[in-house]
C-alpha cells in the first residue's frame, strides 16, 4: 500500500475544464515539493488517481449485453447504445481526469530545482521517482492518443494529443499523431534503463510495465517487429511460465504480487460497483453470449459468475454470466487492487504481431501456449480465421478490462450492438464516434481543432 499525500496542494487541485491551470505557487510556495519524501508521496497520488474507465470502454465495445435492469441506469443504457451525447460526456470526464494526472506529474517533475538532497541515496531515489513519472506520463499520453486520434500516419493533418510539460499558463495546440508517438517513445526511452535497475514491485510502474506500454504503442503504429522485441524483453525478464491452475488464476484477482501481474493499482472501493444494480437482483450487464468459457477452463467461475436473473422481456429466471474477476460472488464487494497491465497481454500481442509479419508458426506458438495454460480448447494451426480467433481469445481473457475497445478501433473491425428484442445495430469502423471529441471548453483558451463530425 502506497503512502498518499494529504496536505500537498496536489490533492486539492480544482479542474477548470481547460489545461491551463497556473501552479507555479504550488511549486515554490509553502506547500512546495522540496524533499524526496514529499516527491514520493506526490507520485504515489498519481498512481492512486490513475483514471479508471475500463468498464465504460467495455460497455462501448462488445464485452457485455444489457440485462433487464439496464433501464435503471441512463448513464450505461445510453453509453451502450453509442448515443453521441453520452460519448461526449464520457469524453469530457476522461479528458479532465487524464490531464489532471499529467498536471500532477508536471508539478513533481518541475519541482526538481527545489529539492534538497541530503545524501546520494536520496539523489538515487529522486531519479527513480523521475523515471516513474516519465513512464506514467507516457502511459497517460498513449491512452489519450488511442482515444482521441485516428490510426497512425506521419501526415501533418493527422492530429494527435496535446503535449504539456509546464504548469504555467500556455496556449497549446494539438500535436500531430507522429509527434505524439515520438514524445511517448522519448519518455519511455528515458525511464526504462533506470526502472530496469531499480524497481520490481507490481504496485509501481516497472521496467516490464514500460515495455508493455511501448509494445501497445508499436502495435498502434503497425511496427510489429518492434512490438515483438518489447514483448520478448518482458519474457526474458519474467520467464515463460503462465498460470495454469484455477487457484492460481483466482489469486491473480486478489491483492498482492502474482506471477502474471505487471502493474496493479491500489484501490479502496469496489471496482464493479457502477455496473451492479443490486446484490440480490444482479447487474446492468451480463457477459456477451459468444464469450463462453469451457467447463475445465481455469477462468470459468472466476472471470464470470453464474447468477439467476430475469430474462429480458420475460419473467423467467435464467442463469446469467456476470463479470467476476474482482469478486467471487455477487455478494463479494470487498475492494481489490485493479490489474492494469498483465502478462497475458504479452502473449496476445506476440500472437497477433507474428501473424501480421506474417509468421504463422510463431504466432501459433504463443496463442497455443496461453490457451493451453488456461486449459481451454486450442483451434487448429491451419485455421483460416486465425487472426479473428486470436482477437476473440484476447477478448475472452480481458473481458471487462477495456482492452477490446482499443483492439476493435485499431483493427478497424465492425462492432455489433445487441439492443435486445431482436434489435441489432452495426457500428462501422469508419464511424466518427470511435474517435472521442475534444471537450468544448478547450476552445475557450486553446482554439483546439475538433475531431471530425463532432
Amino acid at each position: 500500500m502506497k503512502k498518499i499525500i494529504t496536505i500537498l496542494i496536489l490533492s486539492t487541485f480544482i479542474y477548470s475544464c481547460d489545461l491551463d491551470i497556473p501552479l507555479e505557487d504550488s511549486i515554490s510556495g509553502k506547500d512546495a515539493i522540496d524533499n524526496v519524501d514529499v516527491a514520493r508521496e506526490a507520485i504515489n497520488k498519481v498512481y492512486f488517481s490513475y483514471p479508471k474507465y475500463q468498464l465504460e470502454l467495455s460497455v462501448l465495445a462488445d464485452d457485455f449485453l444489457p440485462t433487464y435492469l439496464i433501464n435503471h441506469s441512463d448513464y450505461y443504457s445510453t453509453l451502450y447504445s453509442w448515443y453521441a451525447l453520452s460519448i461526449r460526456n464520457l469524453s469530457k470526464k476522461i479528458f479532465e481526469d487524464y490531464y489532471q494526472d499529467i498536471l500532477n506529474i508536471n508539478l513533481v517533475l518541475n519541482s526538481e530545482r527545489y529539492i534538497k538532497f541530503k545524501n546520494p541515496d536520496e539523489k538515487k531515489e529522486w531519479e527513480i521517482i523521475k523515471a516513474e513519472a516519465y513512464a506514467l506520463k507516457a502511459f497517460l499520453y498513449s491512452d489519450l492518443l488511442f482515444l482521441y486520434s485516428n490510426e497512425y500516419s506521419t501526415s501533418k493533418d493527422n492530429l494527435g494529443i496535446i503535449l504539456k510539460n509546464e504548469t504555467k499558463l500556455e496556449f497549446l495546440k494539438r500535436n500531430t499523431v507522429d509527434e505524439s508517438c515520438k514524445e511517448i517513445e522519448r519518455l519511455l526511452k528515458y525511464s526504462k534503463p533506470i526502472l530496469k535497475d531499480n524497481f520490481t514491485s507490481k504496485a509501481y510502474i516497472t521496467y516490464n510495465a514500460a515495455l508493455l506500454i511501448e509494445a501497445r504503442l508499436y502495435m498502434y503504429k503497425k511496427e510489429y517487429s518492434n512490438a515483438i522485441s518489447s514483448c520478448n524483453k518482458i519474457l526474458l525478464n519474467v520467464g515463460e511460465d503462465l498460470i495454469n491452475t484455477k487457484e492460481g488464476y483466482k489469486k491473480l484477482w486478489e491483492d498482492g504480487d502474482n506471477l502474471e501481474k505487471i502493474f496493479a493499482q491500489d484501490n479502496y472501493t469496489f471496482f464493479l460497483n457502477s455496473i451492479t444494480h443490486d446484490k440480490k437482483l444482479g447487474d446492468y450487464f451480463s457477459i456477451n453470449k459468444f464469450i463462453d468459457f469451457d467447463d475445465d477452463d481455469i477462468r470459468n467461475g472466476i472471470s464470470n459468475i453464474s447468477f439467476p436473473m430475469k430474462e429480458n422481456f420475460t419473467t423467467n429466471l435464467v442463469n446469467q454470466n456476470l463479470l467476476g474477476k474482482y469478486r467471487f460472488s455477487v455478494e463479494d464487494t470487498k475492494p481489490k487492487d485493479i490489474n492494469v497491465l498483465r502478462l497475458a497481454e504479452v502473449y496476445f500481442i506476440l500472437a497477433e504481431a507474428y501473424y501480421r509479419q506474417p509468421n504463422r508458426e510463431l504466432s501459433y506458438k504463443y496463442i497455443e501456449k496461453i490457451l493451453k495454460a488456461r486449459n481451454t480448447q486450442v483451434f487448429p494451426k491451419d485455421d483460416k480465421e486465425m487472426l479473428k480467433k486470436i482477437l476473440l481469445e484476447k477478448q475472452k481473457e480481458f473481458v471487462g478490462e477495456g482492452i477490446r475497445f482499443f483492439d476493435l478501433k485499431r483493427c478497424k473491425n465492425e462492432l455489433l450492438k445487441d439492443l435486445g428484442n431482436g434489435i441489432k445495430v452495426k457500428i462501422s469502423p469508419n464511424d466518427y464516434r470511435w474517435t472521442f471529441p475534444i471537450p468544448r471548453a478547450e476552445n475557450r483558451y486553446n482554439n483546439i481543432i475538433q475531431n471530425k463530425n463532432w
